[in-house]
This record gives structure tokens, sequence and C-alpha cells, in this order.
């Protein structure tokens, strides 16, 4: 049986890499449709579900990065990390990002851009990147904006599913039907192994991927004289006089000081460096149509998106 897995947490961040459970979702085909099974991490059946579907030889669990989601689990529930080896050890837990990377090397040797009738593409890698490349499902409008679920589980840590507001509960449910039909996907499109499509390594890579996420978790000590060193040579490399041509372009608009105010009642507000978005999607557009590339745009806006991926 194969069970589309997610979990949502509140938000990372400095000393909360780990971040903390507050749901999961299931997800199972069921005839023609789907059943779906949304969680709360204070319910008894959800440590009781995942333990069971960790135990059952017959389960695979899917996701996206689900790494993440099984590194959460072990804060939630570290008894359950033994259960989590062995399911993994006997590649019962996939992961759909690492199929999508394993496909496209035996296919076009090529991680970076997909060459399309339009040119050559920047290949994203998120769950709702796949949905649409792969499916034809469209969800980019669930997961960007300041105001999306996907960045609000944290308030809703303590809060039983059942006052859940419908999106919310949605948005979780979703995160896991996706993963569901991407595996079917790949099972359906896959090559022989060691022809075009293999994905034969997809449980080894996914085990190291867990792994890796563990030890990031966790950390490493640092030569804190080294540290401070390092830091000098950086600020030397990018501290704010060095942003003078990005300033110039308008790219940039310099961090301002507290100042006296004018009626000497005391200081104004610092004021953090800005980036000026507008032209900044301008440059970009502009990029890529220089270089043959097609821009992305955002769902809601449709404006030129800007993000690490497409920069780099």
């Amino acid at each position: 049986m194969i069970v589309g897995f997610d979990t949502e947490t509140d938000l990372m961040g400095p000393g909360n890499v780990n971040p903390s459970l507050v749901c999961a979702s299931f997800a199972m085909l069921a005839g023609e449709g789907v059943d779906t099974k949304l969680l709360h991490q204070s319910d008894p059946q959800c440590e009781a579900l995942i333990t069971a579907l960790l135990e059952d030889p017959e389960v695979i669990l899917v996701g996206a990065n689900i790494a993440f989601d099984m590194a959460v689990l072990t804060r939630r529930y570290p008894h359950l990390q033994t259960l989590i080896w062995e399911a993994y050890f006997n590649g019962r837990i996939q992961d759909v990002i690492v199929m999508e990377k394993l496909y496209l090397i035996s296919t076009s040797g090529d991680l970076d851009f997909m060459q399309m009738p339009s040119g050559a593409q920047k290949i994203l890698y998120s769950l709702a990147a796949l949905e649409k490349r792969r499916l034809g499902v469209d969800r980019s409008a669930d997961k960007e904006g300041d105001d999306v679920w996907r960045l609000r589980y944290g308030e809703l840590l303590d809060v039983p599913i059942e006052q859940w507001p419908a999106e919310a509960k949605n948005y979780a449910t979703e995160d896991a039907i996706g993963p569901l039909f991407l595996y079917e996907w790949f099972q359906e499109h896959r090559g022989e192994r060691g022809r075009p499509g293999s994905i034969e390594t997809a449980g080894l890579q996914a085990t190291a991927d867990f792994a890796l996420r563990l030890a990031t978790i966790v950390g490493m000590p640092t030569d804190q004289e080294r540290v401070a060193l390092l830091e000098e040579r950086l600020l030397d490399q990018i501290g704010p006089e060095k942003m003078t041509p990005l300033y110039e372009a308008g790219l940039l608009t310099a961090a301002k000081p507290p100042r006296q105010k004018k009626n000497g009642s005391g200081l104004t507000k610092p004021v953090p460096e800005k980036k000026n978005t507008k032209i900044l999607r301008a440059w970009v557009e502009e990029q890529c149509n220089k270089h043959g590339l097609v821009p992305t745009y955002t769902a809601k806006t449709k404006q030129v998106q800007c993000n690490a991926d497409i920069l780099q």
C-alpha cells in the first residue's frame, strides 16, 4: 500500500532548525478516489497511525522532501527513530523530489535547465513545481504570498483540527495527495535499471537525504576564532561600502541609521537595507529574454519571480 505523507509545522528559524509538529496528513488510493486523514499532533491517533504505518512491511510512505517530515517526527516521537531507519533501509520511505532528480539525470542529464519549445527553462524542485510539471496541477496560488497557510501552522499548534479554517485543512491534505499521485506517475514512466528514466537508487538516495538532514539539525562544532575571522573577511567583501554599484543601479536602497527627530523628541527608527523588487523584476525579465530563458511568473500577481533559484 502506498501512503502519501506530509507534516505541517511551526516556522523554522535560528535555534529551531527542526520545528515542532503541528499535524500529519495521510492519503491513500481508494478505488478511483483518494482517502485522506488529517491528525493533530495532540491526537493519540496521530502517533498510533504513524507507528502502524512504519511497522507494516507492506506500506511505502512517500512525500516531497520527506526527510524533513521524518526528522520532525523524531523530535515529536523520539522513540520512533529506530522504526524510521528500518523503514528507510527496507526502501519503504520514498521521496518524489529525489525521484524527479534521478529521472532527469537518466534522461536529459541536466538538473538545472529543461529544454522547452520556447527555450531553456530553469528547473524548480518544490512540490508545487513537480505537480505542475508532471501532473498538470497548478497549486502555486496556495504556496505564494505573505498570508498563505503553509507559513501559519504555528498558530494552530494548540488548536484542535475541528476548529481549523477549511483552507488550513485543505492545504495540509493536498500536500499528502500530491506525492501520492507523483509516485504513481514515476512508477508508470520509470525506465529499467541503466536505461533512460531509471530511478533505481531512489531508496538509497532518500536514506542518505535523511542522514544528512539529521546531521544538519545537530550541526557541528566550530572554532569560534576562525568563525570571527571568516566573518571579518566576509564583511570586507560584502560590507555596505561594497554595495555602491547596487545602490547606483537602484536595486538596493542603503540602510539609514537612527537620527535625531526635528522636534528633538528622540531618535527616528533605523531603516534597514531594502531591495527594489520592481527594478529587480525588470532586470530578471530582461536577462531571461536576452539569454533565451523563460521567465517564471507568480500565480496571483503575474509578476516575474526573483527567488534564489531564479537568480542563480
